[in-house]
């Protein structure tokens, strides 16, 4: 059985700006999380130029990098869908 498609909406709000920089999107619940950062670069207007990561319940998800040590505990966020991570983290 697939689990139905949901739409999320998000609001992305920048910690520390004034004036307040926010964006209100709305995405698919089986999108990838690697997509999420696509998205955002996109609705943002970044240039994809620093490092990323979701931390979701404690949980690290982002681009693994092997020479890293504290990278081998992030989760590939190609991986990992948005909705099921968000259901994963709500119960």
């Amino acid at each position: 059985m697939t689990t139905p498609v949901e739409i999320y909406q998000i609001k992305v709000t920048l910690r520390d700006s004034q004036p307040l920089i926010w964006r209100r999107i709305q995405v698919r619940s089986d999108i990838t999380l690697a997509k999420l950062h696509r998205i955002l670069q996109c609705v943002m207007g970044w240039e994809d130029a620093h490092l990323h990561r979701f931390v979701i319940q404690g949980e690290c998800y982002g681009v693994p990098d092997e020479e890293d040590v504290e990278s081998r505990k992030t989760k590939d966020e190609r991986k990992y869908g948005l909705g099921e991570v968000l259901a994963t983290a709500s119960g």
